[in-house]
Parts: structure tokens; sequence; C-alpha cells
């Protein structure tokens, strides 16, 4: 498992679990990718000044009522939807539990190019 950086407010948890997506429609066998689970608090991406190439970073809304939502690192997009596919919308799968993925990061941080960012209540449960 790869270091992370922890802070009360906006990490709880990280761990490496196997992810899969579904980008080929319901008859195809979803793509499977191992990677780094990070639980996160709403102003995650703030600290580190993250942009976004497809959609938006999880709200405190989202944390606070432990939405099953997910931002992928542009690595574990490319592995589980292609190369500069747009995911927004679309689920992925950690530990059996379905996530909507709400955006796509863009940072120069190689960890969370391949990391998946998901409301650190949301592991709580």
């Amino acid at each position: 498992m790869m270091p992370t950086r922890s802070g009360a407010r906006w990490a709880a948890s990280s761990a490496c679990h196997r992810l899969s997506g579904c980008a080929r429609g319901p008859a195809a066998e979803p793509d499977r990718y191992y990677a780094q689970v990070i639980g996160a608090g709403g102003a995650f991406g703030d600290l580190y000044g993250w942009s976004f190439s497809r959609g938006r970073f999880f709200s405190d809304q989202d944390v606070a009522s432990r939405a099953a939502v997910a931002v992928l690192g542009a690595v574990v997009r490319d592995r589980l939807f292609g190369e500069s596919a747009n995911p927004i919308g679309k689920t992925v799968t950690i530990r059996n539990r379905v996530f909507t993925v709400v955006g796509v990061a863009r940072t120069s941080d190689e960890e969370h190019l391949e990391s998946v960012f998901v409301p650190y209540t949301t592991l709580q449960t």
C-alpha cells in the first residue's frame, strides 16, 4: 500500500482495493484494476489545488450524507473506461459497493493519478 497524507478533517482512511468499472455495456465483463482508495473530506481537492478534466470533487454535503460517489485519478479512469473517456455518471465497484463517478482529478501528483477518492464517511459504513 502506498503512503498517504493524513489529517482528521480530510483524509480518514486509505487502502488498496480491486475496482471494477463497466463502460462497455451491461453484457460485457467489467474491467478490473487495483488502486488505492482514499477516504477524504470535501476540502481535499482544494488543499492540493486540483482542477478537473471532467466533473467535480464531492461536496461537504456528499460527505455528510455518506454518498456513494467517487473521484478518479486519470490513470484509474484510463484503465477502467479507456483513455480520455468521460466516466461521469458511470459506476465503479469498490469492495462490492457501487459508487457513481462524479469527477476526474487533474493533478501532477502520481499517487493521486492512480487513486480513487470517496467520502471518508462512506468508507465508515
